[in-house]
């Protein structure tokens, strides 16, 4: 899979750019499969042009990086797995004679070179369709390369300089095309793994073996259903014209309403987040973000992660300092639970002065325990979104100019309560209900640790819960009715970050669509809550001090 990763970036799109290369490491899987053709190898090599090296002016150089490539080879005994280390770069070209036109070459080097050459070879050979990068000619020298027809570039690599407009608009062009052609427009690689044609603007699948698993493209998932049904108000401009902020806004602002939630969905994307992770910030683990190209704010940094565990909010924006910004009215249906397996029916009713919900007992097919899951994992998307669409109003009412990159929000686990045991559970002799405690009020991390090792739940053949008993006695165990353990799925990333880039965007979109970014009225008009400003004196006052953290902690450094 000739796959470029890393940091690198183009300044622009057009045929003089200015190349930042970063070097990285990629990891792939690549399963090798026994195919037989009706041409020997040599015959496929025969089909495309051979360049030699010197017949190559080399215009520039895009990118270039380290590739570990997971090979599994079929074997009598079963599979066996060997790595491919080497280099792959690719540049710019002009082909002796054929000065007229430009070329995109991939070169290997490093001890694997000729076998990532030949793996990469044999994907590209078989493919020849206008949405996908066409193999021109080869070189097999000490330095093999691939030559592709015209000037491709990764998207990957341009991208970061517009992130914003730049991204959502070629995962719109992207979704629209495979719509037009008829493909799931959900489904697919990731803009971020195309390449962009130059010289026709297109959107092309690179050279490479097709990954296993497809990748989603949420943003506009709704589109097959309901948005394409109803014609766009106006023309799509051209990909090379989509990538300039002017062109795009305007677009995307002519049509109103239809693309507010799209826009608010990718801001929320490109978070940046704080992970548990090793110190080292050239270790892979620590630089990812969510797409692979962002790296986390250099103020927040993994000192903020020891912080969550001393009571900071879920429901609450923070400062870099630990000062509370914002915070929601009340934590968007934290309780609301569901049943996701054995029990049906959630009800909250009030026992003992207490409101907790009710489920009853119903063992499905399989018979395997039953599961609660709290509504926790998508609500710290809601909350984000939440945020993002007041973000200017509520920086507006601070009382002194603010780094936008310094403010943060937590990000809340998955909760669940579930079966110890997975054995089958037969029927009760009657109704059998489950009533389960809310989680606690506010919302923090040591909050939740206490309600785990508290009381979470009990069993009841009294649908009012006034009668209950224990999960251990000989009734329970008759009846198959086991205990249940509360578990708190910790995500990866605890902490998220905007750059200031997604909150001027935010802001220009408000602005584009007519609403005043320094009220509710755009978050309103997407059914988000109204947020809490708090008090602005405690944070000027806060200001003069040296800060809980900086008193506990000492003053942040990078790790």
């Amino acid at each position: 899979m000739i796959h470029i990763g890393g940091g690198s970036t183009l300044n622009n799109v057009g045929r003089d750019q200015i190349n930042h290369i970063t070097h990285s490491i990629t990891a792939q899987v690549v399963h090798i499969h026994d195919t037989t053709t009706g041409t020997s190898e040599g015959e496929d090599y025969n089909e495309f042009q051979t360049i030699r090296r010197g017949d190559m002016y080399v215009v520039k150089k895009v990118v270039s990086n380290e590739v570990e490539d997971l090979v599994w080879n079929k074997t009598q005994g079963g599979s066996k797995r060997t790595f491919l280390r080497g280099e792959r770069t690719i540049h710019t070209v002009e082909v002796q004679g054929k000065a007229a036109v430009r070329f995109t070459a991939v070169s290997y080097g490093g001890q694997d070179a000729h076998k990532l050459w030949k793996k990469d070879f044999t994907a590209c050979s078989r493919l020849q369709d206008h949405t996908a990068a066409q193999l021109f000619g080869i070189n097999r020298s000490s330095i093999p390369s691939l030559i592709f027809y015209n000037e491709l570039i990764p998207v990957s690599h341009f991208i970061p300089e517009m992130m914003f407009w730049g991204y959502l608009s070629l995962t719109f062009c992207e979704v629209l095309r495979r719509w037009q052609w008829n493909d799931n427009p959900t489904l697919g690689l990731s803009v971020l793994e195309l390449w962009l044609d130059v010289s026709t603007g297109n959107l092309i699948t690179p050279g490479h073996d097709q990954p296993d698993l497809n990748v989603s493209l949420p943003l506009f998932q709704d589109y097959q259903n309901y948005k394409f049904g109803r014609p766009l108000t106006a023309s799509t401009p051209t990909t090379m014209d989509m990538l300039k902020k002017e062109t795009a806004l305007k677009f995307f602002q002519s049509h109103k309403d239809r693309f507010d939630y799209a826009v608010v969905s990718h801001a929320e994307m490109l978070r940046e987040y704080v992970r548990e992770c090793p110190c080292d910030k050239s270790h892979p683990e620590f630089t990812k973000c969510v797409l692979r190209l962002l790296r986390p704010h250099d103020l927040l940094n993994r000192s903020i992660y020891r912080r969550i565990h001393h009571g900071l909010r879920f429901d609450t924006v923070y400062s870099r300092l630990g000062m509370e910004i914002a915070r929601h009215p009340s934590y968007p249906d934290a309780n609301t639970m569901r049943a996701s397996r054995g029990l049906v029916d959630g009800k909250q009713m009030e026992v003992e002065g207490r409101i907790l919900t009710r489920f009853t007992f119903q063992p499905d097919d399989s018979g395997n325990g039953v599961e609660v899951k709290f509504a926790s994992w998508n609500n710290g998307v809601f909350a984000a979104q939440t945020w993002l669409a007041q973000a200017s109003r509520v920086f507006n009412a601070l009382p002194a100019p603010v780094r936008l990159e310094d403010y943060f929000t937590l990000s809340m686990p998955a909760i669940t309560l579930e079966s110890i045991s997975q054995k089958k559970l037969p029927p009760p002799p009657k109704t059998l209900y489950l009533f389960v405690y809310p989680l606690p009020y506010p919302l923090t991390d040591r909050g939740l640790e206490i309600w785990r090792n508290g009381r979470t739940h009990f069993w009841s053949f009294d649908e009012a819960g006034k009668i209950e008993f224990p999960e251990y006695d000989w009734f329970a165990e008759c009846f198959g009715v086991y205990a249940l353990a509360p578990n708190i799925h910790e995500r990866v990333e605890r902490a998220h970050s905007w750059s200031s880039y997604v909150y001027d965007a935010l802001h220009d979109w408000q602005i584009a669509r007519g609403f005043n970014p320094k009220t509710t009225d755009f978050a309103r008009s997407l059914g988000y809550p109204d947020l809490e400003i708090l008090q602005g004196k405690q944070e000027k006052d806060k200001r003069k001090k040296n800060s809980f953290w900086e008193t506990t902690f000492g003053s942040s450094t990078a790790c």
